[in-house]
C-alpha cells in the first residue's frame, strides 16, 4: 500500500519510504558482529528482529541523499574504529551525516519532550529547520551549532566514582543504541545519539560547551584518538542513561534459551564484538566486587 504524505526533508507530497532513524548499515554491522546474528526489538525485548526501527519520513530521492553520505561514514570511520584505527580524515560528508542523524533524532523524539521551556522548544524548532534546509541543500549554512563525535572503547578498569556505579557499561557503550533530546528544561539543550562505539553530541543551547577536545566536526579535518570529554555534568548524564539501560525489561526464559542455542551454534563466538563486550563486563564486575570487599 502506497504511503503518500509530506516528505520531511523536501516538504513535497510524495510516496514515502520507510526511513531508518539510525543508518541501516549499522544494523547490518550489528547483526554480523553479534554472537547470535540477531538484534532485539527496543519495543519488545523478547522479539528478534533483523533491522533497525523505521518510520515513514522521506521520499525516495531524499532517502538517497542520506545513503550517499552514510557510505563514507561507514567505510572511513565507523568500521575502521572497530578495527583499531585511531586517525580519521574526513570531508564535508561527515558533517552532513552527523546532522542527518541528529535531525532524524529530533523528528523521532520531539513528541517525548516534557518540562521544557517555551524558549528552548522554539530553539529546537530553529535547529530542526536549519538542519533540514542544510541537508536539502537549500543553503550552505548549517547554523552555529557544534557537533562532536567521541569514540568509545572497551572499559577494562574501574577508574572513578562514575564507573563504580555503572553496570554492564561495555554492553551499553559498544553494543546498544540510545537517542534522546537532552535538556535541563531551561538553559541547556542538546541532541544525544549513542551508536555502538561512539557518541554523537550536538549542542543547541548553548551552541557549544567547554570540555571537548579532539571531537569537533568541521567542514573537513581529522578526528584523532585519544580524545577528551570533560563537559560539566556529562558523567552524571551517562550514569542516568546507563540506569535506564540497566532497568530495561528482562528477557524471558524461552528467549534466553534461544540465545544460548544460537551461541552454541557459532564456532567463532569468541571473535564477535558482543562476546568481547560481555566478557569485559564480567571482568569489571569481578573488579568491582574486589573493590567493595576491600
Amino acid at each position: 500500500m502506497r504511503n503518500v504524505a509530506t516528505c520531511a526533508l523536501c516538504l513535497e507530497e510524495k510516496e514515502l519510504q520507510e526511513s531508518h532513524i539510525i543508518p541501516k548499515f549499522i544494523g547490518r554491522w550489528f547483526m554480523k558482529t553479534s554472537a547470535t546474528g540477531f538484534m532485539r526489538s527496543t519495543q519488545n525485548i523478547n522479539k528478534r528482529v533483523q533491522d533497525l526501527r523505521k518510520e515513514y519520513l522521506l521520499c525516495k530521492k531524499c532517502e538517497q541523499r542520506f545513503s550517499d553520505v552514510e557510505k563514507p561514514f561507514a567505510e572511513r570511520i565507523f568500521k575502521p574504529h572497530f578495527r583499531g584505527q585511531t586517525s580519521f580524515p574526513y570531508e564535508e560528508w561527515l558533517k552532513r551525516v552527523v546532522i542527518s542523524i541528529q535531525w532524524r533524532v529530533i523528528l523521532d523524539r520531539k513528541h517525548t519532550i516534557t518540562g521544557m521551556s517555551e524558549t528552548l522548544l522554539k530553539e529546537l524548532d530553529v535547529a530542526q529547520e536549519t538542519f533540514r534546509a542544510f541537508l536539502h541543500e537549500e543553503t550552505n549554512d548549517s547554523g552555529a551549532f557544534s557537533h562532536h563525535i567521541f569514540f568509545l572503547d572497551t572499559i577494562e578498569t574501574i577508574s572513578d566514582d562514575d564507573t563504580l556505579s555503572w553496570d554492564n557499561p561495555n554492553m551499553y557503550f559498544l553494543r546498544s543504541f540510545d537517542i534522546t533530546i537532552a535538556s535541563n528544561g531551561h538553559s541547556v539543550l542538546w541532541i544525544y545519539t549513542k551508536l555502538p562505539g561512539m557518541i554523537i553530541a550536538s549542542h543547541i543551547v548553548p551552541n557549544n560547551m567547554s570540555g571537548w577536545e579532539g571531537t569537533s566536526i568541521e567542514d573537513h579535518g581529522t578526528l584523532q584518538i585519544p580524545q577528551v570529554c570533560d563537559v560539566e555534568g556529562f558523567g552524571d548524564f551517562l550514569t542516568s542513561r546507563l540506569e535506564i539501560y540497566k532497568n530495561k525489561p528482562v528477557i524471558s526464559d524461552q528467549q534466553r534459551n534461544k540465545i544460548e542455542k544460537d551461541i552454541e551454534m557459532n564456532p567463532s563466538i569468541e571473535n564477535t564484538q558482543s562476546y568481547r563486550a560481555i566478557a569485559a563486563d564480567i571482568i569489571l564486575k569481578s573488579l568491582k566486587k574486589n573493590n567493595e570487599d576491600n
